[in-house]
């Protein structure tokens, strides 16, 4: 029997690693900039093909004919890139090979065609209004809701997001987008939506969620980035807190539904009401969590993200055995103070802390550290914890926290040399000559 052949759009080494479980045939493409970031190796088992831009349809298609790889056959098409969920999709109806749906997965991208269908599923969602250019607002705009949150239609990882109260708030952030030269434009704006912020990881496998897994942000993302505090999770056990399981379990599979996914991995965000126990709908992708979420559901529960997405997506039942592990799971963003980096600790140094069972330092010495995070995703790296409780957690993520920003040096880009000269321990000069006779 001929193998089974996998076009896969970046180098995500989970999903690398999963179709090499399920012996797959692959080609990778990726794109510049994740080979200039350099955190994940390029595979030298498999054609790996550089393009300009690993989520532009053009550039993949090019990039495969110039490796002599365009008029093969495949039979998965699939990406764990968030921008490139729709290239992924348009290149699975091109070869005719397992992927989303090209219609869904704009469902899926689109934030005002996604609410819009949920709304009308009879899912709960924050009401919204699709504002077409940030940067050409109307004379007679209105902000429709108040407080509300401003976010790019099409975006990720919280980036140009913000919480506006008032109409001028908006021109504000218009004008200073137009200076920056944002080439982001259409945008939306959305009724804030209250409580908790609980995410939903899973995969789909004939229209019915094979499995999923619920967590929740200590701070919502927002807030993360308002504060400019590291991001936090935590892992929602099934038997302590089954109240959450079944409540969000039916709520994700309607909407699922709704947004006609019906095999493939997903990753969907909730907002929890404490007091009313309520579940609002926030938004969802079509294709694995990010950031810990595969590292957090194995250590859990014992299931590859990963590899279920890759069947369930290929048509294959996917093949698990759920084990629920009864510690306590969460990880933590590594802060990074803003300047240039100069030191920081290792990734196995950060292992040996208590509860610490992974950790991965994702910047180099010199990277410029901005003075204030821009999204939820900006850290020196993350770590994967367990513990015996809720309490024992948090403190052990505050421990690691703090230990990790005490022995990280930066240096402050707009110093003067003088005072970067304080840093230095050894001679600014020395000599191997014979002394000058007079």
């Amino acid at each position: 029997m001929p193998r089974k052949s996998a076009l896969v759009i970046g180098l995500d080494r989970y999903l690398l690693d999963a179709c090499r479980g399920l012996d797959y045939d692959m080609v990778v493409i990726y794109g510049a900039a994740v080979k200039d970031f350099a955190f994940y190796p390029v595979p030298t088992d498999v054609p790996a093909i550089l393009v300009d831009d690993q989520r532009s349809i053009e550039a993949v298609l090019a990039g495969l004919a110039r490796a002599d790889q365009l008029r093969r056959s495949y039979d998965l098409v699939i990406t764990s890139d968030e921008m490139a969920v729709v290239t992924a999709a348009a290149l699975g109806a091109h070869f005719e090979a397992h992927a989303v749906p090209l219609d869904v997965a704009v469902n899926f991208r689109d934030k005002s065609v996604q609410k819009a269908i949920v709304t009308a599923a009879g899912v709960p969602t924050a009401s919204f209004e699709p504002i077409p250019d940030i940067l050409d607002l109307p004379d007679d705009f209105e902000l429709p809701y108040s407080p509300a949150v401003l976010k790019p239609i099409s975006g990720a990882a919280t980036s140009l997001t913000s919480m506006v109260r008032t109409t001028s708030e908006v021109r504000e952030l218009s004008e200073s987008y137009r200076q920056a030269g944002v080439a982001t434009r259409t945008f939306i704006v959305e009724d804030v939506s209250h409580g908790e912020e609980w995410f939903v990881d899973g995969f789909m496998f004939e229209g019915t969620v094979a499995f999923f897994a619920i967590g929740r942000y200590l701070k919502t993302c927002l807030t993360t980035v308002v504060e400019n505090t590291p991001l936090q999770l935590v892992q929602l056990d099934p038997v302590e807190e089954k109240e959450a399981y079944d409540a969000a379990g039916p709520l994700a599979q309607k909407a699922l539904t709704a947004l006609g996914l019906r095999s493939g991995p997903f990753h969907m965000e909730l907002f929890a009401d404490p007091d009313t126990g309520s579940l609002v709908f926030g938004e969802c992708a079509a294709r694995r969590g990010g950031v810990l979420t595969q590292d957090a559901v194995l250590a859990k529960f014992g299931v590859d993200l990963a590899r279920g997405g890759v069947q369930s997506l290929a048509g294959e039942k996917p093949h698990f055995d759920e084990v629920r592990a009864p510690a306590v799971v969460g990880s933590t963003f590594l802060p990074c103070p803003p300047g240039v980096l100069a030191d920081h600790p290792t990734a196995d140094e950060i292992l040996g802390l208590p509860g610490v069972v992974y950790a991965q330092i994702e910047l180099p010495r010199g990277f410029p550290m901005p003075d204030a995070i821009s999204n939820a995703v900006g850290k020196l790296g993350q770590a994967l914890l367990v513990a015996d409780t809720h309490a024992e957690l948090f403190e052990r993520m505050n421990e690691v926290t703090t230990w990790v920003t005490e022995r990280t040096r930066t240096l402050r880009a707009s110093l003067p040399p003088r005072l970067l000269r304080c840093g230095d321990t050894g001679p600014l000069w020395a000599e191997r000559r014979p002394a000058v006779s007079h």
